[in-house]
């Protein structure tokens, strides 16, 4: 399935806003990250993922919203932590 960037980036969001909180807002370079990373499963590129950031820098928070967000697209996968 092919999305363009900035249409996944809409829709990420969007699930964002219905899933966590309207008022949800992103520190910075997350957002781009879930994009990356989610783009990359939609375009078959690469089947593994190595996140690496600093303490506090909300991984897991990024984890969540990729896996939640691929989950309504029923692609299945998992997070080692």
């Amino acid at each position: 399935m092919k999305i363009p960037k900035e249409k996944l980036r809409e829709k990420i969001i969007q699930w964002t806003k219905n899933n966590l909180s309207e008022n949800f807002v992103f520190r910075p370079f997350q957002l781009e990250a879930i994009v990356e990373i989610t783009y990359s499963f939609f375009e078959g590129e690469k089947t593994l993922f190595l996140l690496d950031a600093p303490t506090g820098s909300g991984k897991s928070l990024i984890a969540f919203i990729v896996s939640g967000f691929l989950t309504d697209y029923n692609m299945k996968g998992y997070i080692l932590a």
